[in-house]
């Protein structure tokens, strides 16, 4: 169709199947191994307005993954806020995608672009767009587009609004959370925060180690907890000086952290939780010349 702009799914093929059937069929069998799960079993899915999902490449990240997808009320989601890193980095802190629509083996995704959210996005001058190839490199976000396309298959009234965060000023945190928070409100919106957590090892150079903890990978989920429980308080400051204090990889911060700040402007009845509902490593580290990568799968409610 002339005027469109396809995004294409650069990683299918390396970090996820670009088979479709088998795609999908991946895709459903991590959120049923979950649903499954009676320790993280989650309950209350009507009132989920936000989640934390990892971006690693499927075969690693997506049973962790399927915790949080699984619990998204597809009903009653028509736009989907994909927030995630540049991990090469950017001369600006926010971007939109300049794609009209987003590639998958299962089938296309729309891009929320025509409408006013994206208009009013734009006409704030806080947004930017991202070229093509730079969106097409960045893994963050697509790894999302498997689950999505799969939970809204056929779903022509659902759109996503990819934001792609390089970085955040402390004087635009706020500027940004008011922009997002009508946003974060609305039942018919669902933001995916996009974000492994700690990378540890000398190739993310990396490897704090607290003994204390006994082996490295007991040091590494210990670290990666403190970090768990200040999120569950939802103070965007604490979480700040946190990753100040631990130097935690924590790719996806910036949008944690915007997350927070949404949060913290609406929860004035105290009403907004976050739930975390697994944690994994992708190896359990015991000497310095391994490495791991953490994921974690983390749901938001607003229980007013």
């Amino acid at each position: 169709m002339s005027g469109n702009l396809i995004r294409r799914c650069t990683h299918a093929g390396s970090w996820y199947t670009d088979n479709a059937v088998n795609l999908e069929q991946e895709v459903k069998d991590y959120m049923l191994k979950a649903k499954k799960d009676p320790v993280s079993n989650f309950e209350g899915k009507e009132n989920v307005m936000a989640f934390i999902t990892p971006h690693a490449g499927l075969m690693y990240s997506g049973p962790t993954a399927g915790y949080s997808y699984n619990c998204i009320d597809v009903y009653k989601k028509r736009k989907i806020f994909i927030l995630g890193p540049l991990h090469e980095g950017g001369s600006k802190e926010l971007y939109l995608s300049k794609a009209t629509h987003w590639e998958t083996p299962i089938g296309n995704l729309a891009v929320d672009i025509k409408s006013t959210f994206y208009a009013e996005l734009e006409s704030t001058g806080k947004f930017h767009r991202l070229g093509l190839k730079s969106d097409e490199n960045e893994h963050s976000l697509e790894l999302q587009t498997p689950f999505l396309a799969t939970l809204f298959k056929d779903r022509i009234d659902v759109t996503i609004i990819p934001i792609i965060i390089s970085c955040i000023s402390a004087s635009n945190l706020e500027i940004f959370g008011e922009i997002f928070k009508k946003y974060m409100a609305d039942e018919s919106c669902i933001f995916a925060i996009s974000s492994d957590f700690c990378h540890w090892g000398e190739r993310f150079g990396y490897q704090f180690y607290d003994n204390s903890q006994g082996q490295i990978f007991k040091s590494i989920e210990n670290m990666d907890m403190m970090g768990m429980n200040i999120i569950k308080t939802l103070n965007p400051d604490a979480f700040i000086k946190y990753l100040e204090d631990s130097k935690n990889t924590i790719c996806g911060r910036e949008a944690i952290t915007l997350m927070m700040k949404i949060i913290s402007i609406l929860n004035i009845d105290n009403s907004w939780k976050i739930h975390f509902l697994k944690y994994q490593q992708s190896s359990q580290v015991t000497n310095f010349d391994d490495s791991s990568v953490s994921y974690i799968s983390a749901v938001v409610v607003n229980d007013d």
